[in-house]
């Protein structure tokens, strides 16, 4: 997994998904069929690189069922009623934003300090 992250520039500007230019809130990012004063239900969006994708989906798979500060992220996100696809979806949103903090500030993730 660390050789998607090889090469990425870290400016807020120029920061996209592993740098496959999916911009991060792309990567899993809603649509919303709309029709004049209709505004239909919400789908997880099929855009960006589906191998990345996958492997961040994968990935936030692994960290929920081992990380307890994830474990609990998606379980409080379960009782703000999103099913559980959904809620995984967020968690993925989470861990790329931490995953991108770690990045910017070169430091590794403690879980004494996050919980």
């Amino acid at each position: 997994m660390g050789r998607l992250f090889v090469g990425v520039d870290l400016s807020k500007d120029s920061f996209s998904a592993a740098g496959l230019g999916v911009q991060g809130n792309e990567l899993f990012a809603k649509s919303y069929p709309q029709s004049g004063k209709f505004l239909g239900k919400s789908k997880i969006s099929k855009r960006g690189n589906r191998h990345l994708r996958r492997a961040i989906y994968l990935m936030t798979s692994a960290v929920v069922s081992q990380n307890p500060f994830f474990k609990a992220y998606f379980n409080k996100r379960k009782k703000e009623g999103l099913i559980p696809q959904k809620a995984l979806i967020a968690t993925a949103h989470k861990l790329i934003r931490v995953i991108f903090a770690m990045l910017s500030h070169r430091t590794y993730f403690h879980l004494k300090e996050a919980l």
